[in-house]
């Protein structure tokens, strides 16, 4: 009776074991079959826990391969790594149409240096781009005998906005078409043009006009050739000609050059159109009898040299003198200013404005000002105290050398601060800069200061250069979330604080400097 007991007991146990072997036993693979458009390349059976093996996708002509996808979801492989798969699935191929570019050279041609594998000589290649991919050789140089390139175009009319400029991402299939200039062209008028072509928005396109060999009296600058606009004049382009009494501009002139007119004696009159943005220095400078200037709308910048020495200047009352936006200089006569607040809506102060003020001691800036030009204040030698507002985005070269500033604060807004802006600033000791700025410091911005410490915001990666002749300097720290490589790091600077996430690499690309660099502490 025992023993029948015990039979009774183990079956018991093993019937309350079965649905777990059972369910461990009974799970069974599923389907995973791969399509590429209806067709069937592969099926892979898998329970699941494991990484799936993605076949190869077909290729298909004009396409390229974007990747597996199930409901609409990319699938990696990996989805059921650590899960049961409990379903056959269907995956699809995803494709999509290659961009096509073709060029139609309109007469240029591409020439090769002769190296192996360069593109052939003529015609440029079609390409096919995937989306998101940048245009391959719209900056390939070509040419043309007697043209000057003047850029790739959406539309064989060359129709104004159909211009490309790299870099550049078509996103539809298209052919651009090259644009030729003549390259250069002397009018009836005795003016001579030279085209300039624009790659990356650094220059104007367009004409420049650069010699004149007339004798008019009066100049009357055309506003384009054969359609193409007449962007900028020269430099001394028309200088010391006396034989001009008068100049007219026409729109689409954007830049007058360094001494284009100046030393014009006999000139009088000047009329300057709204597209004119930029007259640099001596422009129209000794130009003795001009009285009589019309001012364009659209003029941004200038210096005070642009219109020294003519009756014009001359002429104006003492204070300040304004041009549109633009603070243009201070008339002194017999009282020397020592404080002075350029008045608000003033965008730019003119290069040399405030040049050698030497009673000079404070200026207050707008908030609505955008640049400093260069030599604005340079050697104004008392000026201790300038201040800095957001919304200020460049100070030129030497705008503040040798004044005697002791401490600045420079705004988020700064994008740029060029070479020796603050450069023999004997006085000043302390920089702060805001945070979020990302200027780019050009080369000696604050050479021969007596700067000690400095701390660099983690959005400034170029600014090294503007340290380089800072004897004084002995503590920097640097905020920057990537390492930076220095070229020179002044002798002085013993102690340089970085990131404890990249003292390593700083270390090894500045090996000569590298028991400079120490983590920062905070």
């Amino acid at each position: 009776m025992k023993k029948k007991k015990q039979i009774l007991s183990f079956a018991l146990s093993f019937v309350a074991l079965a649905p777990f072997v059972l369910n461990a036993c009974g799970s069974s693979a599923k389907k995973i079959s791969f399509y590429v458009d209806d067709n069937v390349i592969q099926v892979i059976e898998s329970k699941g826990n494991e990484e799936i093996v993605l076949p190869e996708a077909t290729e298909k002509e004009g396409y390229y391969f974007v990747g597996w996808f199930y409901n609409d979801k990319q699938f990696y492989g990996n989805e059921y790594a650590t899960s049961d798969l409990t379903e056959n699935i269907s995956i699809y191929a995803q494709y999509k149409k290659y961009i096509h570019v073709s060029y139609v050279m309109n007469g240029g041609t591409y020439e090769g240096t002769g190296v192996p594998g360069e593109l052939a000589d003529g015609d440029l290649p079609d390409e096919y781009l995937k989306e998101g991919q940048e245009l391959v050789h719209g900056d390939t140089v070509i040419s043309k005998d007697g043209y000057a390139f003047g850029g790739w175009y959406t539309t064989a009319t060359f129709n104004e906005g159909t211009k490309i400029d790299m870099p550049y991402y078509p996103t539809k299939d298209m052919t651009l078409y090259a644009f030729w200039a003549d390259a250069d062209v002397t009018l009836s008028n005795s003016m001579h043009l030279r085209y300039q072509y624009s790659e990356y928005n650094d220059v104007i396109a367009g004409y420049v006009l650069d010699r004149y060999n007339g004798s008019d009296t009066e100049i009357d600058i055309p506003a384009d050739y054969k359609g193409i606009p007449i962007v900028e004049i020269a430099s001394e382009t028309f200088k010391s000609n006396t034989n001009i009494t008068s100049v007219t501009t026409h729109n689409n002139l954007r830049i007058i050059n360094e001494n284009a007119f100046s030393g014009c004696s006999n000139m009088t009159k000047l009329v300057l159109a709204d597209t004119i943005e930029n007259i640099k220095d001596n422009a129209f400078s000794w130009c003795r009898s001009l009285n009589d200037i019309t001012f364009g709308k659209g003029l941004k910048e200038l210096s005070f040299n642009s219109f020294l020495a003519t009756q014009w200047y001359y002429s104006q009352p003492e204070g300040p003198v304004y041009i549109n936006n633009i603070f243009y200089t201070y008339r002194e006569g017999d009282n020397l200013i020592k404080e002075y607040e350029i008045k608000e809506g003033t965008t730019f102060i003119a290069g040399r404005a405030l040049e050698g003020r030497v009673k000079l001691r404070k200026v207050t800036l707008p908030s609505t000002i955008e640049a400093i030009g260069n030599y604005a204040f340079y050697n104004s030698t008392k000026l201790k105290e300038v201040n800095f507002p957001e919304g200020l985005q460049r100070i030129d070269q030497n705008a503040f050398a040798k004044t005697a500033l002791t401490s600045i604060s420079l705004p988020s807004t700064l994008k740029e601060i060029k070479s020796s802006a603050f450069n023999g600033c004997k006085s000043l000791k302390t920089i702060t800069f805001a945070k979020g700025m990302n200027a780019k410091l050009d080369y000696d911005v604050f050479s021969n200061t007596i700067i000690e410490e400095v701390d660099v915001p983690e959005d400034m990666t170029d600014f090294m250069s503007a340290f380089s002749d800072c004897t004084t300097l002995v503590k920097m720290i640097i905020r920057s979330k990537t390492a930076i490589e220095f070229y020179s790091v002044p002798d002085s600077l013993k102690t340089i604080y970085v990131r404890k996430e990249l003292l390593q690499e700083y270390k090894e690309l500045n090996s000569s400097y590298a028991d400079r660099f120490f983590e920062i502490a905070e």
